[in-house]
């Protein structure tokens, strides 16, 4: 059996209960606002230093060797080649800070985490120009720690994050 009377009394509960709910919830505008940033040098240096990488390299080392003890010159060479381009693009992602997409395709998987719990909307490099009114949130050590630096690394990515950015 329901009570009309009790009706209008309850409106004005249920309206506070929704309005409350609704304020708790996070602003997408104010979300879109911010951008998470982050030192791309220092994440190269960390993805380079990972075993992450460093399993790559072991891999590219067995086909390197069993490419030249089966006398395939062909591969051999392609491989070392593969490698040098590899070095050149570290040495640039490090010192020059050219863009790391590669590096962060192999964290993919976490990407959304991270922007999830610093309440960003995307990542972008942090001396990339950006509108006026768009607030920063640093990740960068959220992203360096995915490929848990040993305590060498952290230090070549603490010297390389107190110097200035190359000109770009």
């Amino acid at each position: 059996m329901s009570h009309p009377a009790t009706i209008p009394f309850l409106i004005p509960i249920l309206a506070s209960i929704l309005a409350s709910g609704c304020a708790n919830r996070p602003d997408p505008g104010a979300t879109a606002r911010r951008v998470g940033t982050y030192d791309g040098r220092a994440v190269a240096i960390a993805y380079a230093g990972s075993t992450q990488f460093g399993a790559w390299m072991k891999q590219q080392k067995a086909r390197h060797d069993s490419a030249k003890q089966a006398g395939d010159t062909s591969t051999v060479r392609e491989i070392e080649q593969a490698m040098q381009a590899q070095q050149e693009r570290f040495h640039d992602q490090a010192f020059r800070g050219t863009e790391i997409d590669d590096i962060l395709g192999k964290i993919g998987t976490s990407l959304q985490e991270i922007r999830k719990s610093a309440g960003v909307a995307r990542l972008e490099r942090i001396n990339q120009p950006r509108a006026a009114g768009i607030d920063t949130v640093d990740v960068t050590d959220r992203l360096v720690a995915l490929f848990a630096p040993d305590e060498r690394a952290r230090k070549w990515i603490r010297d390389i994050r107190a110097k200035p950015f190359p000109a770009r």
